[in-house]
C-alpha cells in the first residue's frame, strides 16, 4: 500500500467503492462519514467549493482525508473520502496541500463518471506532497 485509497459513492458505480485502503480501514470509514457526512451529502450544494478536509487517527494511524459530495449510479448521495495514511501526526497546512493536490482528479471522478479502478490508478500516479508532521495535533479535526 502506498499510503492513498478512498472509500464512498461514485457515479460510475452502484454501491460503495473502496481501493487502497488499509485492512481494517472501511469499515471505521464508513461509520466515520456516516455518523460525521452522510446527513450533509443529502445537500451537496450546500457544500464548501474544495469540500471538507478531515485529519482523524484510527488505530496508530493517521489520515488526512479529503472529502467530496457524490452519489452512486442509482443517485444514492453518500461521501467520497480520498485519504493518505501516515504514521505521524499531521499538520493542518500540509494537510491542505495535499488535499488541494488531489481536488481536481478526485471531483473530475465524480463529474466525468470515472470508475474505481481508473481512479486509484491516476492517484498512484500523481506527483503528491509531503504531510510534515505535528507533535501538537488533535486527536480530530474537520474544516471546509
Amino acid at each position: 500500500m502506498n499510503g492513498i485509497g478512498f472509500f464512498g459513492k461514485l457515479p460510475a458505480t452502484g454501491d460503495f467503492v473502496a481501493r487502497g485502503l488499509e485492512p481494517g480501514l472501511r469499515p471505521f470509514l464508513d461509520q466515520w462519514l456516516t455518523g460525521n457526512f452522510a446527513q450533509r451529502a443529502q445537500t451537496p450544494d450546500d457544500w464548501p467549493e474544495n469540500g471538507y478536509r478531515a485529519i482523524v487517527k484510527w488505530n496508530k494511524i493517521w489520515l488526512v482525508l479529503l472529502i467530496l459530495p457524490s452519489n452512486d449510479k442509482a443517485g444514492r448521495k453518500f461521501p467520497l473520502a480520498v485519504c493518505r495514511t501516515t504514521h505521524s501526526a499531521p499538520d493542518r497546512q500540509s494537510a491542505d496541500r495535499w488535499c488541494d493536490a488531489i481536488h481536481f482528479q478526485a471531483q473530475k471522478a465524480i463529474a466525468d463518471g470515472i470508475n474505481a479502478n481508473d481512479l486509484i490508478t491516476a492517484f498512484t500516479g500523481m506527483p503528491l506532497p509531503d504531510i510534515n508532521p505535528d507533535k501538537n495535533a488533535k486527536q480530530e479535526q474537520i474544516w471546509p
